[in-house]
């Protein structure tokens, strides 16, 4: 997945997106991560994303949103918009 996200920004430009991945990928992975004596790199990426919107505010641009969305939320069917219930924290 990291050599298409970087594929998007090298050959596109595109800096800011969206990623859904098929079945449980994602979700098995934010468990674990969860998942007491592991590395936290769900809280990383949470930093992450304050850093970024940062940034964002010093360029006059919006802030960030973190958001953790559960696999079985994610359908064809709803807009962005309708996963901002799922934000975890202000960035």
């Amino acid at each position: 997945m990291g050599a298409f996200i970087r594929y998007l920004y090298v050959a596109h430009g595109i800096k800011h997106f969206f990623v859904l991945a098929p079945n449980l990928t994602i979700y098995d992975k934010l468990i674990a991560d969860f998942t007491p004596n592991t590395p936290k790199y769900v809280f990383k990426s949470a930093l992450w994303c304050r850093h970024a919107s940062g940034h964002a505010k010093a360029a006059g641009a919006k802030p960030w949103k973190y958001l953790l969305i559960p696999h079985d939320q994610a359908t064809e069917d709803k807009s962005i918009t309708d996963y901002f219930r799922f934000e975890q924290l202000a960035c």
